[in-house]
């Protein structure tokens, strides 16, 4: 069959986009497909011609309300009948007449969440009619080492046989080849055929720099130098009023978008922007599935996304009609710990477990110093996966293993990010090598920050931001010793952070503060203020540098530390490892013995020198350092 005449007769386009035609011809043929199509790529058409092509009914899961509806909408639209969603918004009786018209053979496609297969009676209506195409959308969901593993997509290569379905087709933007593997094993794929299109976007130009808290929305508002419209996401729901405020403020109209809106203030504040009314929307990652605007020119993250595939597909919203677009990270040296104090939460310890249980046996609520109510949902969750729930028993033992292999998987997403963001290298060349694709070695793409700095070319509003200073940047271990280096040498002079910077920075200031004849003076001449921050916050934190109290408080090489053997530590790792965010250090202290000084001693320690971390609340938790000094001990037998 000519398949591009049809793609023309049924959705007017002249030719296929890359990758999308050797997925519709091995699904015609009735060979499996699994597509790695980067966001913009056209993913939803590689079922939908099928779909259309085949006797039957084509089945899609996909895990997000608005991406039905975004894909039943368009379809209507194009005048194509016979195209449903059955979603947790519809009323139950809607959604049973729904199913009863699938049933009934008068329904081209089926849009399902994965939930809504797990239901009774579900399944059996719709094997009542012939399914010819079983897709799975959002694929990664289905790996534990994917970026939102969800549970209930392990169903689906059951429930697509049951169906009797005889091609299945698995569809994501952001896939590793770990994850590719684990898609084709989970969903009993044979010999498929297998896309993945480069996750090179060409007209995306990159950057990252350090943004002091509280700054964001000011240094954001420099980044709207193109025409055209933007979206910045925020990590919190209250950000995004301050910040849509700030834009609006400077001349950037702007309205904020988050999942605790109402649904009638939230369709307005989309439609808004659609339609132009307003250029700038500022949400949460509740915002931008399903969403098709081409004309998106500038995308900012104001803080850490959790892995490199949330920051790709949110970042990939800009440019989608080709055109040269920008796509900023600005984030604190804080954003990795909030991060990883978030993850934390997600993954329910052994005690956890045990103590939800016997929480939900006595019928009582759990108090928040107990268990967050992210750690209660999580542990809930998994008693509910493990047929677990009161008045069924634990299993013994617990098998947490599948849990800590997600916990690593979301660890090693979370370094990725990171290390992303703070590199010196070129960030395209970085991202790709991330998604395993092949890269010439000294790639220059010079449509990044570091290439772009590297030529002496910078783009307007890295120079906006002062991460540019006309040569190259030394990196962040460089710049860290010259700041020991500076610190130590100059310890008479008592020298806050102000005054250090200048020295280092070779500030005609200097002279007038006779700093000019040291020797460190100029070291880092042009070296941006928010890195040198940075480092030095970083050095602080460490405990690598004490602050000084005083007028200024002067930095100081830090005084030495007490080594602690592991019989002095372990005792207080293994604790805040098996309950972590639930003790203050002073409580931990007066669990751990009568000597509470000393251990006072000791938890200070550990914190100062990255074992331990600590909330709001002051309540500690694991680094990963300290998790893994846990991990090595339990090898030796040692715990």
């Amino acid at each position: 069959m000519a398949y591009e005449a049809e793609l023309t007769r049924l959705f007017g386009y002249a030719r296929f986009r890359p990758g999308q035609q050797p997925i519709v011809e091995a699904l015609m043929s009735g060979r499996p497909a699994l597509g790695i199509l980067p966001t913009g790529g056209g993913k939803s058409l590689c079922y939908q011609l099928p779909a259309l092509l085949l006797p039957g009914m084509t089945v899609v899961v996909s895990p997000l309300i608005a991406l039905m509806k975004d894909q039943v909408d368009g379809l209507r639209a194009r005048g194509i009948e016979g195209v449903v969603e059955i979603h947790s918004s519809l009323d139950p009786g809607e959604a049973r007449r729904r199913l009863r018209e699938a049933a009934a053979g008068r329904v081209k496609l089926l849009f399902l969440a994965p939930e809504r297969l797990a239901l009774p009676g579900v399944v059996e209506l719709i094997r009542r009619t012939r399914v010819s195409l079983f897709v799975v959308d959002e694929a990664h969901c289905i790996s534990h080492w994917g970026h939102d593993f969800r549970p209930e997509y392990l169903h689906l290569a059951g429930r697509a046989r049951h169906f009797g379905a005889p091609v299945m087709l698995a569809l994501t933007a952001t896939a590793t080849p770990r994850v590719r593997e684990e898609i084709v094993a989970r969903l009993g794929m044979e010999s498929p055929c297998v896309v993945v299109n480069s996750f090179d976007r060409p007209n995306l130009w990159m950057g990252a720099a350090v943004c002091e808290p509280g700054q964001g929305a000011d240094r954001a508002a420099r980044l709207f130098g193109r025409e055209g419209s933007g979206i910045v996401y925020v990590g919190r729901q209250a950000d995004t009023v301050t910040v849509a405020g700030v834009l609006s403020a400077r001349g950037i109209p702007s309205v904020p978008y988050h999942g605790g809106m109402d649904r009638e203030t939230r369709t307005r504040n989309q439609d808004a922007w659609i339609q132009g009314a307003v250029r700038v929307v500022v949400g949460t990652v509740a915002f931008g599935m399903g969403i098709d605007k081409p004309d998106v020119r500038t995308v900012v993250h104001l803080t850490l996304p959790p892995s490199l595939e949330a920051w790709y597909q949110e970042s990939g919203r800009a440019g989608r009609d080709g055109l040269p677009s920008d796509c900023w990270l600005l984030c604190s040296g804080r954003d990795h710990s909030r991060q990883a104090w978030f993850l934390q939460r997600r993954y329910p310890s052994h005690y956890q477990l045990i103590r939800t249980w016997e929480l939900l046996t006595a019928g009582k609520p759990p108090t928040p110093d107990e268990l967050p109510a992210e750690t209660w949902t999580a542990a809930v969750a998994w008693l509910r996966a493990h047929d677990a729930l009161p008045p069924r028993p634990l299993p013994d033992p617990l098998d947490l293993a599948p849990l800590r292999e997600r916990r690593a998987g979301d660890e090693h997403r979370l370094a990725a990010i990171a290390d992303w963001s703070s590199t010196g290298d070129c960030r395209r060349a970085t991202l790709l090598r991330y998604f395993g694709e092949p890269v010439p070695p000294g790639m220059d793409c010079r449509a990044c920050d570091n290439c772009c700095r590297r030529a002496g070319h910078p783009h307007p509003q890295a120079r906006a931001l002062g991460v540019y200073a006309g040569r190259a940047e030394p990196d962040r271990e460089t710049i860290e010793r010259a700041i020991l280096d500076a610190v130590s040498d100059t310890g008479r002079f008592r020298l806050g952070r102000a005054r250090l910077r200048t020295l280092l920075a070779g500030h005609p200031s200097a002279a007038r503060q006779n700093l000019q004849r040291l020797s460190h003076f100029a070291s880092l001449r042009g070296l941006p203020p928010s890195r040198f921050h940075a480092a030095a916050e970083a050095l602080l934190e460490d405990g690598l540098l004490d602050a000084v109290p005083g007028a200024e408080p002067a930095l100081a090489p830090a005084r030495p530390r007490n080594v602690l053997t592991p019989a002095e530590a372990l005792p207080i790792l293994r604790i805040v490892g098996d309950e972590p965010w639930r003790h203050t250090r002073s409580a931990l202290a007066r669990r751990l013995g009568e000597d509470r000084q000393a251990w006072s001693d000791r938890i200070e320690t550990l914190a100062r020198t990255g074992y331990l971390d600590s909330n709001a609340d002051a309540r500690v938790v694991l680094t990963l350092k300290g998790r893994q000094a846990v991990e090595a001990a339990a090898r030796r037998g040692a715990v």
